[in-house]
């Protein structure tokens, strides 16, 4: 059935090439065709289902920055820092990270989190609502990981890697203002549908991963 495509979400996706654009003027976007290529290609894997046909189509960019970062805008522009390229192991924890990515697109998140400010002046609850986002996003991942042949174990190794040093400072009552669970409760809910059986048809693509992203690490030692 085709998806409705109304006039707010048609302005959210010129708002996000506008400042994509704006980005890539900057010099803030790497431009290596090859890792372009690569990093896109593994996005294509994640994608099962066809997206409807007025949507636009959604694709990697990388950005210069030191932070580990990564952003699904809503025209499906996904940013990720050449930061949080060189922290990443593999290739199935690269799929995990565009996995979470695409979901927020694929379920319309930023049009979803602008409909819901109009409604609601609540910060306790518009923070709700990124949580839950998020949660669903690495439920998302972890499903088309699955799907095309990751090991679904290595979602959980890139959440533990990323963990912030001042995750343990977010406690009592200022837990509900933060807008991403944290990574321990994360990882708990992540751990139960992967559960710890063998898996023995997966993969983690190191060496291929290894070697797309070598022309990068220069560049990454750049903006550090």
């Amino acid at each position: 059935m085709p998806v409705s495509i109304e006039e707010d979400e048609r302005k959210l996706w010129e708002e996000a090439k506008r400042r994509r654009a704006e980005i890539e003027k900057n010099g803030m976007i790497v431009a290596d065709e090859a890792l372009t290529r690569y990093l896109n290609g593994v996005l294509a894997t994640l994608m099962a289902e066809p997206l409807s046909e007025q949507a636009p189509v959604p694709g990697v960019h990388v950005l210069r920055s030191p932070q580990r970062n990564a952003y699904a805008a809503p025209d499906g522009g996904i940013l990720v820092s050449t930061g949080m390229l060189a922290a990443i192991q593999n290739e199935a924890q690269l799929a995990a990270l565009l996995g979470h990515e695409l979901g927020h697109f694929i379920a319309r998140h930023g049009l979803m989190r602008q409909r819901f400010e109009k409604l609601s002046g609540s910060s306790v609850e518009r923070m709700q609502l990124s949580r839950d986002n998020e949660a669903y996003c690495d439920r998302f991942a972890l499903e088309v990981m699955r799907r095309a042949g990751y090991d679904p174990r290595e979602i959980v190794l890139l959440n533990l890697q990323l963990t912030e040093p001042d995750d343990a400072g977010w406690a009592g009552g200022w837990t509900v203002l933060r807008s991403h669970p944290f990574t321990a409760e994360r990882i708990r809910a992540l751990q139960e549908p992967i559960g710890h059986a063998r898996e023995d048809d997966v993969r983690t693509e190191r060496e291929r991963y290894n070697e797309a992203i070598a022309p990068l690490l220069p560049v990454a030692a750049e903006v550090e």
